[in-house]
């Protein structure tokens, strides 16, 4: 596994559990 791989599947995992709000930090609370 490399970086690439590992970042894709930390993103699903919290864009399934917190939705966008942590799979971008862009802006939240």
């Amino acid at each position: 596994m490399d970086i690439a791989e590992l970042n894709r599947i930390a993103r699903a995992m919290v864009a399934k559990g917190k939705g966008i709000l942590a799979a971008d930090e862009s802006s939240g609370t």
